[in-house]
């Protein structure tokens, strides 16, 4: 019930109300029906997949109970889709059908094939998969009237998009490669630090010279120092600059309204989150200072160092 097979790998359409699954071969792929995730579509101006990752924590936070959640980001025609899911609630669902957790290879959700449930497909006798404003949903039977169900077939399958399920595979590595892999970065670290050496050489040498020149021409080293102190003092103080702007960025932002959630500064970047009031306050500062948006009330402001 509810498998289909390509050239490598079994397609199974998991639920937390599934009993009996079957597969063949080694190992099996799922696609995880709606009551095993949580999901969110948001219309963010958001170019590249990896920003839309770092933001899916903080976009379904509200949504979610408290736990350890793993993350699916994707976009389709309407905007960025943001999926959260928990592994041991599907790890529970597999060992419930009599499958080994070991065995699953990539995991794919519903809603990354949307599309094709148009026509519902029956998951028990009493529910089944439809859609519902484009968001595949779990839906009691009944409400499709006299409506033929479809069979789960390959078509099914993304193109693209499936993630490793996570599991611990330690049959992954097997023992030869260990040794293989210590081997290499053994290797690897012997090569950086004969490098290593090799510029540290060359450094001490160019010191030296450095060092016998200004003995020759005393009249030189007044100038090498000013300039060393002086190129030393241009970077902390530019440094110090940015800080200072980005500062009165985060300050034209209070005086909107806004409260700041967290600021984090490293040697590279300096960021802020921060809420504002309304979509009015959004639209005033939008038009003074670079803000990129995180949900209707949250900005970021970034700068680096």
């Amino acid at each position: 019930m509810n498998f289909i097979r390509n050239n490598k790998r079994d397609l199974i359409l998991l639920s937390n109300s599934a009993t009996t699954l079957r597969f063949e071969g080694e190992s099996v792929d799922i696609m995880l029906s709606p009551s095993l995730y949580t999901l969110k579509r948001e219309a963010l101006e958001i170019g590249y997949h990896y920003q839309a990752k770092k933001l899916a924590p903080s976009v379904l936070d509200e949504l979610l109970e408290a736990g350890e959640y793993q993350y699916i980001v994707f976009k389709d025609e309407q905007g960025w889709v943001f999926v959260a899911y928990q592994t041991h609630k599907i790890v529970e669902a597999l060992h419930k059908c009599g499958i080994d957790p070991m065995r699953v290879e990539n995991l794919y959700v519903a809603q990354q094939s949307a599309t094709m449930f148009a026509n519902p497909i029956e998951l028990n006798n009493a529910v089944a998969l439809g859609l519902i404003d484009d968001v595949v949903t779990v839906m009691p039977k009944t409400l499709f009237g006299e409506r033929r169900f479809l069979r789960f077939d390959e078509s099914f399958r993304p193109s693209s998009g499936g993630v490793s399920f996570g599991i611990d595979r330690g049959r992954a590595i097997a023992k030869k490669d260990t040794v293989l892999l210590a081997s290499l970065f053994a290797l690897l670290g012997t090569i950086f630090w004969i490098e290593g050496f090799g510029y540290a050489s060359i450094k001490s040498k160019q010191g030296q010279s450095v060092e016998a020149l200004l003995e020759d021409y005393p009249a030189l080293q007044s100038k090498y120092s000013r300039d060393s102190i002086a190129k030393k003092y241009s970077s902390r103080d530019t440094m110090e600059r940015k800080k200072r702007e980005f500062f009165k960025e985060i300050d034209s932002v209070v005086r909107y309204g806004g409260v700041v959630e967290s600021i984090e500064i490293t040697n590279v970047t300096m960021k802020a989150k921060l809420k504002v009031p309304n979509t009015s306050s959004y639209n005033m500062l939008n038009k003074s200072i670079k803000i990129t948006s995180i949900d209707a009330t949250t900005i970021e402001l970034e700068a680096k160092i």
